[in-house]
């Protein structure tokens, strides 16, 4: 979950070219509380590297106030990375 100016600013096709770069799979999604959702799957440095860059390299018109990260170790299966409308 990202809190923050993360909607209206182009994060989440941000976080989707970020996401390809690091062959994760999963989707991205505006919530209605102005909070953006993300799931990913990957392995674990890929996932760590990615999310060192969203927290760092978002576009100059986003501002990430927050992040929570919830892991598991249940995989989805998910066959690419999306954006979810």
């Amino acid at each position: 979950m990202v809190r923050g100016k993360v909607q209206g600013v182009g994060f989440r096709f941000f976080t989707q070219q970020l996401a390809n770069k690091y062959h994760l799979d999963g989707w991205v999604r505006n919530l209605h509380d102005g909070n953006v959702e993300i799931h990913a799957e990957g392995k674990n440095s890929e996932l760590d590297a990615f999310l060192e860059k969203l927290k760092s390299g978002t576009s100059p018109f986003a501002h990430i106030e927050q992040m929570i990260i919830n892991t598991s170790d249940e995989l989805k299966g998910y066959s690419s990375f999306k954006i979810k409308y």
